[in-house]
């Protein structure tokens, strides 16, 4: 509004406001409103018709509606919500037009007081309205937080004020006034005093910085550097609580005034709208940026096919869209079979340059191993990435990384990642924006493959009508050879060097014929081969097969003869072409190729082809291929799917075995036991100790059979001295390899070479498990005798212990089986599992293992584990003396025989044991006898051994339980820790071993 002065000169600039809600808050409110002058009221709004403001306004003219959000539609600045109804308020946050700012409760307050203290808050209210105005006009969201800082600084005669917003569980400085800006933290916790009003939602309040004992040391030491004695934090309110602080501060110690409070609340209130606001334009800004950068994606793949070009945009816009410093795009190689950095950007230095990503390596490996997303907010220190790119991470100074898989026709092809230099993560939003650009990646790949693929297909076919018009205008057999050989490299990708070899039928031989592709001389002079027979070399192979031979490294294969050649021609990878008609053989075609993939279907139907134009025979050489090419195929599948069946069935007899197998050697191995305490006889005791002996070896065979179907739960790792394992291995087979060898007049010598003692993570049993496999195998391999030598080292991050023997050695194909389960070289003898078991074991400890073998030069297993980190070394639990005699123990079995040999063993050890053969006669025992220990077992009929447990919990809390079961090494540990079991023990178990157990499980005497 204008006042009367001349040339209209704006005296006062008041601001409109609408009222939501006309009870007697609002009248009020109205009334004072009308009497200070400050701002002119617009509407009034209620949806009650008899609301008393409503009458009110209408005696003054002021326009009244029902409609909450109708207040919109009047000229309004400012909208007080005064029905107290959070609904209302955050209905009129969400629907306000740019330039109307909206108060809540905090602004009715702040104006009731400021209109009943006119007096003594006018040059406040203004500054309030005058914020609210600046805040609508001002552009930048930091210069609208300035205003505000400002504002309520100088209507509070403050010196200074600054203002902090969440962000991931800290508080970071957004805007500061009349405060030196490097004085001033960048990020606090909200432990601090920054944080007292946004932790606990209220006004925080420090009178004297000096005195105030809430005040840590190191906030004093901030506040003192700033000059700052007393300071004021109001939160910022928002929907879901608090999302910042608003802090005033003052050079001299002051107690703060509740209408100043609430004046700093008000102004917090503003804030508070100005940030939620932004917020709802930062995020209509990220989807409109989003949605152009997909749109871009599109029209790129859409109007382009060259792949580099479209995947350095598409990176471009992941770093753009997630805030990242960095950005990556890795890409399956099909030539090397691996994923290889593509595109780099942000990097600062070239540590990712030539870096590959394999399979469960890294952030990246991790994607690739389980197809899905994977974020971290702390790559150094994820359990769950290997550290196998910790080196280039940290030269980039990488913190906060995600990834995503990037999959055509659902075969991984790639990973898209990002990354930041700082702890701030990865968001739910970010991850799908990420995907949706890896999909447009992966649609990029397809088409520039299809692409390539149809260009490469129509050369070879216009190559391959070409030579067809050749070879039917050529009468010569010389000149139809050479054509041949010339064609033959324009059909074939990273072809360089071809000959065709010709079948003499009279000598049986194959001999040189026409050649393309290098010099003559160079080819004479690397050629030293006059003729091949069939069977012999690579072209000998190819000569008796029926189709084309693709080999990827040829240099590498013992067949190649001719090395030299290979060598001249730059080559490695070999494909033969048999030439054939009416079942004869006419000669070899052979091509030298730079490294490329395996040959696709459609370059082997070209090269038939090409075959058939030849020596006229295609469809009986393509026919040929494919019949065996589809019989190894279902040969696979069958062998597969054998395979599968077996561990299936495995897996489903290992549960019930187990535990029926462990009940039976429980009563075995308990009543050898029981019969060795009281035989003196040597002779008989020999007897009883191999019975014992061989219901552990039973023992052991079902825990092998559970290890190795998954039905043995796992064990808390420890920390493994790895030489103390070879020294406990090396000793409990000696009886065997000296003693015994000696006896049938064999001589082994078993060494440990390294001094090392490198400590890994792990069980320290299995681990011995493994190498007393591989000692078992080595003295295997040597009937006659031999040497076995166990070389340990220790690296930077792993420790790497190599089994060595000098026995007869594996062929290719041992080599290649040794770790399936299953397979066995022992006939009878061996069950197939001791090296799949011992693979697994490694696999579980983080580790790899590996054979290196031929026949007669022996073999070497290496077994490479991570090291484990430095950590002290546990002291062993201190001896618990037995009690015995006045100790009752309920003992909870269904198997008679098992709970008479428990019964046995624990009277015999001085206990008094009360049997019960199931858990509903348990519990009525238990409600007339109160026994020092339940002991029971968990496969029961009627109330299973979980159900006890549960209900002598409930019943009697502090009475101790414990389980021995024939599925002991099935039960979760965590499950045990839960139900608060003192200890579970397997079927079968050594006496002395349960005593020990029971021992400790007892309450002291």
């Amino acid at each position: 509004m204008s006042s009367g002065k001349a040339g209209g000169e704006r005296e006062r600039a008041v601001v409109r406001i609408g009222i939501v809600g006309g009870g007697r808050g609002g009248t009020a409110l109205l009334e004072r409103l009308q009497r200070s002058g400050l701002a002119a009221v617009a509407v009034v709004v209620d949806r009650r018709a008899e609301a008393p403001a409503l009458g009110r306004a209408r005696e003054l003219g002021i326009p009244t509606h029902h409609d909450p959000l109708a207040v919109f539609r009047y000229p309004v600045d400012l909208v007080l919500e005064v029905t107290g109804d959070s609904a209302v308020l955050e209905a009129l946050l969400a629907k306000r037009p740019r330039g109307v700012e909206v108060l809540g409760a905090g602004g009715l307050r702040l104006f009731w007081d400021l209109v009943e203290r006119e007096h003594r808050l006018g040059r406040r209210m203004a500054a309030i309205l005058e914020a609210a105005q600046r805040c609508v006009a001002a552009d930048a969201p930091g210069r609208v937080f300035e205003v505000l800082l400002e504002a309520a600084a100088q209507a509070l005669h403050a010196q200074g004020a600054f203002l902090r917003l969440l962000e991931d569980g800290r508080l970071r400085l957004r805007a500061s006034w009349g405060l030196p800006p490097s004085g001033v933290p960048e990020e606090v916790l909200l432990e601090s005093a920054n944080g007292w009003a946004v932790r606990e939602g209220r006004v925080a309040t420090v009178e004297d910085v000096e005195r105030d004992g809430r005040i840590s040391a190191a906030s004093r030491r901030a506040f003192q550097e700033l000059g700052v004695r007393s300071a004021l934090a109001v939160p910022l309110r928002g929907a879901t609580g608090a999302t910042g602080a608003l802090i005033l501060c003052s050079r001299e110690p002051r107690r703060f005034a509740a209408e100043e409070v609430q004046a700093l609340q008000g102004f917090a209130d503003l804030a508070a709208g100005v940030l939620a606001r932004q917020q709802l334009l930062d995020e209509a800004h990220r989807r409109l940026d989003e949605a152009e950068a997909l749109a871009s994606a599109a029209r790129a793949i859409g109007a382009s096919l060259e792949l580099d070009g479209v995947l350095e945009g598409l990176t471009e816009a992941a770093q753009r869209l997630t805030a990242g410093d960095a950005a990556m795009l890795a890409l399956l190689d099909p030539v090397a079979g691996e994923m290889r950095f593509r595109v780099l950007r942000g990097h600062r230095t070239r540590a990712f340059e030539g870096l590959r990503v394999r399979p469960g390596r890294g952030i990246g490996g991790l994607v690739l191993e389980t197809g899905r997303p994977v974020r971290t907010d702390d790559y150094a220190n994820d359990p769950r990435i290997t550290k196998d790119y910790l080196a280039p991470t940290r030269a980039e100074g990488f913190v906060a990384e995600l990834a995503v898989p990037i999959a055509v026709a659902e075969r991984p092809e790639g990973v898209l990642f990002v990354a930041r230099r700082s702890a701030r993560p990865f968001t739910d939003r970010d991850e799908a924006a990420l995907l949706r650009l890896a999909e447009h990646a992966g649609a990029a790949i397809q088409n520039a493959r299809l692409y390539a693929h149809a260009t490469a297909r129509a050369e070879a076919l216009r190559a391959l009508g070409v030579l067809t018009r050749a070879l039917l205008g050529a009468a010569d057999p010389a000149e139809i050879l050479r054509l041949t050989v010339e064609h033959t490299l324009g059909l074939l990708a990273g072809a360089r060097y071809a000959r065709l070899w010709l079948w003499d039928a009279q000598a049986e031989v194959l001999r040189p014929g026409a050649s393309a592709g290098i010099a003559p001389e160079v080819e004479r002079a690397a050629t030293d081969v006059a003729q091949i027979a069939p069977g012999q070399g690579v072209v000998g192979a190819v000569a008796q097969a029926a189709g084309p031979l693709f080999i990827p490294d040829v240099l590498a294969d013992p067949r190649w003869i001719n090395r030299r050649l290979a060598e001249a021609a730059g080559c490695q990878v070999y494909v033969g072409v048999p030439l054939r008609a009416d079942g004869r053989l006419l000669g070899v075609l052979s091509v030298l190729c730079a490294p490329r993939p395996a040959l696709s279907a459609e370059e082997q139907e070209l090269l038939s082809l090409l075959a058939d134009h030849a020596a006229l025979v295609l469809d009986r050489a393509r026919l040929v291929d494919e019949l065996q090419r589809t019989l190894r195929d279902l040969r696979a599948s069958q062998d597969r799917q054998l395979q599968a069946e077996r561990l299936r069935a495995l897996g489903e007899m290992a549960a019930g075995v187990a535990h029926d197998f462990n009940n039976l050697l429980a009563v075995i191995l308990g009543r050898a036991e029981l019969l060795l305490a009281r035989t003196p006889e040597p002779a008989r005791m020999r007897e009883l100790e191999a019975i014992r002996r061989a219901a552990l070896d039973g023992a052991e065979t079902v825990r092998r059979i559970q290890e190795f179907t998954g039905t043995r739960q796992g064990r808390p790792a420890g920390c493994v001295d790895l030489r103390a394992v070879l020294e406990d291995v090396v000793e409990f087979a000696r009886p065997r390899w000296e003693r015994e060898a000696q006896s049938r007049g064999v001589r082994y010598e078993v060494v440990i070479d390294g001094d090392a003692r490198p400590r890994v993570r792990g069980h320290a049993g299995e681990l011995r498990e493994v190498f007393l496999n591989l000692l078992w195998n080595a003295l295997e391999a040597m009937p006659g005798g031999g040497r076995v030598t166990f070389r340990i080292r220790q690296g930077d991050a792993e420790a790497l212990v190599s089994a060595e023997d000098t026995g007869c050695g594996m062929s290719e194909e041992t080599r290649r089986r040794v770790f399936e389960p299953f397979f066995t070289t022992k006939g009878a003898r061996g069950s197939g599992l001791g090296l799949s078991v011992a693979w697994g074991i490694v696999q579980r400890h983080g580790g790899t293992i590996g054979v290196d073998s031929a026949p007669g030069r022996g073999s070497t297993f290496t077994v490479r584990l991570p090291l484990a980190p430095d950590e002290p070394v546990p002291a062993p639990p201190p001896a618990v003396p037995r009690r015995q005699g006045s100790a009752r123990i309920l003992l909870v079995e269904d198997e008679e025989e098992v709970r008479a040999v428990l019964v046995d063993a624990l009277e015999a050890a001085g206990y008094t044991v009360v049997a019960a053969q199931n858990g509903r006669d348990a519990l009525a025992l238990l409600e007339d006898t109160r026994p020092d220990l339940v002991l029971t077992d968990l496969s029961m009929p009627e109330l299973s051994g979980w159900e006890l447990i549960r209900a002598v919990g409930a019943r009697w809390p502090d009475l101790p339980v414990a389980c021995i079961t024939g599925w002991g090494e099935s039960v979760d540990p965590a499950r045990a820790e839960r139900e608060r079991l003192r200890f579970v023990l397997t079927k079968p178990v050594a006496i002395q071993d349960l005593l020990d157990a029971v021992t400790r499980a007892l309450p002291a005497p």
